[in-house]
């Protein structure tokens, strides 16, 4: 297992380089890594983009509240090294897109389910440990 460390913004947070693909489209977003989410959630506006289809709708709870989110399949999503030399990759992703996140993309912990994640709040930094593969 290979670890990478991200230095985490100003305000604390852990936002990485992501990689998403669908169909013959890849684009690169600014993830955030939010260990209190269970799965993916992408804005709306960016699934469209991709052309992702709903598969339905369902109300999800969220920190704010409740919303309407649509289920879509991403081909694949992959967190990237700072220098996107190694990549962590899933594919055929479940993930929730929703109106006005925030965020471009919010990953969360079960995207990471095999790897170890560790923050170390002194020095700002995410040290995530996996199975990294090369590009």
């Amino acid at each position: 297992m290979k670890k990478f460390s991200f230095r985490l913004d100003p305000e604390g947070f852990a936002r990485i380089p992501v990689i998403l693909r669908s169909g013959d489209t890849l684009i690169v977003l600014r993830g955030l890594i939010d260990t209190g989410a269970d799965t993916i959630y992408l804005d709306r506006h960016i699934s469209e983009f991709l052309k992702l289809q709903p598969l339905r709708v369902e109300e999800v709870g969220v920190a704010g509240g409740i919303l309407n989110a649509s289920v879509i399949v991403i081909d694949s999503v992959a967190v990237a090294s700072q220098n996107f030399q190694k990549r962590l990759i899933m594919s055929a992703v479940n993930a929730l897109a929703v109106d006005n996140l925030g965020e471009e993309i919010v990953i969360g912990i079960k995207f990471f389910e095999k790897c170890i994640l560790s923050f170390n709040f002194v020095r700002k930094v995410l040290v995530i440990e996996g199975n990294w593969e090369k590009d």
